[in-house]
């Protein structure tokens, strides 16, 4: 009972290593054999295993040289190959196994499931049919066979058949092991390990691991893999169009994100700036706020996206700072107290000092402090009554430090009210006429005393008096001009 095998040629074919063999091969090359109809998961794994760089120089070699009109010598010539019986392992592919091995796993079990397949090329559909059903009744533990008859099958029909019963067993066997997942009496999940410790256990987040699973299975995978690893799936994901067809790339829905970010918390990935920014737009998006304010994900969103926040770099600072500030990510007061010792930049410091007010790090003070006489111009140029107005640095920072102490921007002396729980402040109403007339000078100056004064008290707590002395107080008309808080 003899089926009919090819293997590809290997790029290193020569007539000398071919037992005698020196004709060239008549045919046109034969297609890479494991390039037969998969489901996606196991192409991707196939393929990995594989060596596809050589299998592909084996390939086109000949091509190239036919094309170029070159006559085949001793360097270029492909010898045809041998077709291989049963007993021959498929030494070109690694990952299936010998006939020996499969003959001690399944005994005479084996001679009937060849049969089966050899049947699947049957001229008789009817034939074909029945061959097709009873391999799929076998179950998966045959999938290690069917794997080995379709990458050594010539026949056509034969790999399609093969093809498509592999994608279905392999199906089934997801799903019976998603069940059982489910069920928490199996744990075979890719990945669980790490999503465990990481999001805890529950039946809630197991049935997120498997919508991770079916939406981003190699995020999952890449979990119990190396860093490598880890940045290869990312940078796929993040480049792949999502499986709505928007225009924008990516993962779009809750556990994909998720799956995101647990990979990108390995303390030893460093994101690319283009990564950082990918990953900016889709937590910007719907589904990331589902993630860091959803009931259930709250705790673990939040982690996963302070590990990853504390990694970005000070590119685009401002807006992660604000973002993490809005969506309430304890790790963003963190990000804000490196972000006064890394940078000079002026709108990544206001937007860390905001981020302190915000996250109520009054332990902070002193060193906001040390921008009190920055007077450099964040560049808003606002227009208002025909003047232009801007924020100083030193502005947010008197700003920053009444907000650390329990004080609003009215309390010290600003026209405006500049503290906005959401973000902390919002230095925006802070904005003062760029051109100083001696009114906006003396506006600054009595400011400015209320704040010293109000350090003054932070370093000595004894000192009984609560309010700052000079402490402009607006009258009542000012008040009623003031526009509503955002």
């Amino acid at each position: 009972m003899a089926q009919q095998a090819t293997t590809p040629p290997s790029a290193s074919s020569n007539p000398a290593d071919s037992s005698g063999q020196t004709e060239a091969s008549t045919s046109p090359p034969k297609p890479i054999a494991h390039i037969a109809p998969l489901s996606p998961d196991r192409y991707e794994q196939v393929f990995a295993e594989a060596d596809p760089e050589r299998q592909w120089r084996s390939v086109t070699g000949p091509l190239r040289s036919q094309s170029a009109g070159d006559e085949p010598n001793a360097n270029t010539q492909e010898v045809a190959p041998e077709s291989p019986d049963r007993e021959t392992s498929d030494a070109t592919s690694p990952r299936l196994k010998s006939r020996q091995e499969l003959a001690e796993q399944f005994g005479p079990a084996l001679e009937t499931i060849e049969t089966l397949i050899d049947q699947l090329g049957s001229s008789d559909f009817a034939v074909r049919e029945r061959a097709s059903s009873s391999l799929l009744e076998s179950g998966y533990p045959i999938v290690p066979i069917l794997q080995r008859g379709e990458a050594l099958s010539g026949d056509p029909e034969v790999r399609l058949r093969l093809g498509r019963l592999l994608a279905r067993l392999e199906d089934q066997y997801q799903r019976s092991i998603e069940t059982a997942f489910l069920a928490g009496t199996g744990n075979d999940m890719p990945g669980w390990s790490v999503a465990k410790k990481l999001m805890g256990d529950s039946g809630w987040v197991r049935g997120e691991v498997v919508m991770m699973y079916r939406e981003v299975p190699d995020l999952l995978r890449s979990l119990e893999g190396t860093t490598d690893d880890r940045r290869r799936a990312i940078q796929k994901a993040l480049n792949t169009p999502n499986a709505n067809f928007r225009s924008v790339m990516g993962p779009d829905t809750r556990p994909a994100l998720t799956a995101l970010l647990m990979a990108a918390a390995d303390p030893d990935f460093a994101p690319e700036l283009a990564t950082e920014r990918a990953m900016l737009n889709q937590l910007r998006r719907s589904q990331g706020g589902l993630l860091l304010n959803g009931n259930a994900s709250r705790s673990y969103g939040t982690n996963l996206f302070g590990s990853f926040l504390l990694k970005t770099s000070d590119s685009d600072r401002p807006e992660w700072l604000f973002h993490a500030s809005d969506r309430n990510v304890p790790a963003a007061g963190d990000l804000a107290v490196r972000t006064l010792d890394e940078t000079d930049q002026p709108q990544s410091l206001v937007q860390a000092m905001a981020t302190l007010v915000r996250f109520d790090r009054d332990d902070q003070v002193l060193k906001v402090t040390e921008f009190l006489d920055d007077h450099r111009m964040l560049g808003l140029n606002q227009i208002r009554d025909g003047s232009l107005l801007d924020v100083r640095v030193s502005d947010v920072a008197m700003a920053t430090v009444a907000g650390l102490l329990g004080r609003s921007t009215m309390d010290i002396g600003f026209p405006e009210d500049a503290n906005y729980r959401q973000v902390g402040l919002d230095y925006n109403r802070l904005v003062l006429p760029v051109i100083e007339d001696e009114k906006t000078k003396q506006l600054r100056r009595n400011i400015r005393r209320n704040v010293d004064e109000l350090v003054r008290r932070h370093r000595d707590p004894s000192d009984p008096t609560d309010q700052p002395e000079d402490a402009d107080q607006p009258d009542s008309s000012d008040q009623q001009d003031q526009p509503d808080r955002p």
